[in-house]
């Protein structure tokens, strides 16, 4: 799989507002 910069940022901003997701569901 090959990711150019751009994707993988996008990938990173996903992932971390889908850990924030997860957090605030748990109520932390």
């Amino acid at each position: 799989m090959n990711l150019t910069p751009r994707e993988l940022d996008k990938l990173h901003v996903f992932m971390a507002a889908e850990l924030a997701r997860q957090r605030k569901a748990r109520g932390l």
